[in-house]
């Protein structure tokens, strides 16, 4: 019986110590992301800073001077038709070169439709495993000769993510008109409305050639930073649509021949009978994150990929480069 009361206070002592490293250390850190919520919603700053500290001195590069001007004589050197636009999104940092020349989008009129169709599943129209019917008949036929309608031919339903997927990984225009026939024309109209986008020239090329201006790589590039900030969707949402456009076919980080550690989530979309070729994308590098749209006409598809690649190269380099420099006054002190 004694041995069973000192083994019962002993509890008790053990339960009390435990309880007092908890007071102790579970409390205050309680208390303190408390704190950091409420400082989100009453505070001044970006509430994103009260909530990642990782975020907090980073010192994002505001320089973009040098940079334009390097990419200016690149384009200029070479008599080339090149639109840019760079946003840093770490802290608002701008340039913009003919950012408002637009072009006819092509392929990236995907991204806004798999938006679209994600709100749908949002809305509960369907999920992402809903059983699409297969209807070859709403591909035009210029489509139907493409090496993916094979695969559609196939298969009588396809889960919607698979056609999703397949449409922004690898580009697949039959993917595309399957699902476009799924959203109302209003509905895909008002999003790209949303976005600062010519609806009518988003679609067709013949319409592309009024209202150039809202089809630049300024407008496009809204749709991306839309995805970055998860302006229109909920956050795992914009991240499974980002993390998609990180694993294309077309692999931007490869052919701008980026850092291995670098990630870049881009679409393209190439219209090779006018020679219009756009890449737009977010490249991620350590605590970089650099959005872009590029637009190059008047060239062969090939070089205009290599075009494109390389100001993609300098534009990571740039940001990089700062950062490194920052770097050094950080560990030495001085910042």
């Amino acid at each position: 019986m004694v041995d069973k009361i000192k083994i019962l206070k002993y509890c008790q002592f053990v339960l009390l110590i435990v309880l007092i490293i908890v007071f102790i250390y579970g409390i205050p850190a309680h208390i303190t992301y408390a704190k950091a919520q409420s400082m989100a919603k009453t505070g001044l700053l970006d509430p994103h800073v009260y909530l990642d500290k990782t975020l907090a001195k980073t010192f994002p590069n505001y320089d973009t001077n040098s940079i334009r001007t390097a990419v200016e004589n690149f384009i200029a050197d070479n008599n080339y038709n090149v639109s840019v636009y760079m946003l840093n999104l770490r802290n608002g940092a701008n340039f913009g070169i003919n950012e408002f020349d637009g072009s006819f989008p092509a392929s990236l009129n995907k991204l806004p439709l798999a938006i679209l169709l994600i709100e749908e599943v949002e809305a509960g129209r369907f999920n992402l495993d809903t059983k699409i019917s297969i209807d070859m008949s709403v591909i035009p036929d210029e489509y139907q000769s493409d090496i993916t309608a094979e695969y559609y031919r196939q298969h009588s339903v396809l889960p919607l993510h698979t056609l999703i997927e397949n449409m922004l990984q690898k580009s697949d225009n039959s993917a595309f008109w399957i699902l476009i026939s799924l959203v109302k024309d209003t509905d895909l109209t008002n999003l790209l409305d949303y976005f600062e986008i010519d609806s009518a020239g988003a679609l067709d090329y013949g319409a592309s050639l009024q209202f150039a201006g809202k089809k630049g790589p300024k407008s496009l590039a809204n749709i991306f930073s839309s995805l970055y900030f998860s302006n229109v969707l909920e956050p795992e949402n914009s991240e499974y649509l980002l993390q998609l456009l990180t694993k294309t076919t077309f692999d931007m980080a490869r052919l701008a021949e980026l850092p291995a550690s670098a990630k870049v989530a881009h679409k393209y979309g190439s219209y090779r009978e006018a020679k219009i070729f756009q890449d737009c994308g977010i490249i991620y590098y350590k605590k970089t994150r650099t959005l872009y749209c590029i637009a190059v006409r008047n060239q062969d598809e090939q070089d205009a990929i290599s075009t494109t690649a390389s100001i993609v190269n300098a534009l990571q380099k740039s940001t990089a480069q700062k950062r490194e420099l920052l770097n050094v006054f950080v560990e030495a002190g001085h910042i």
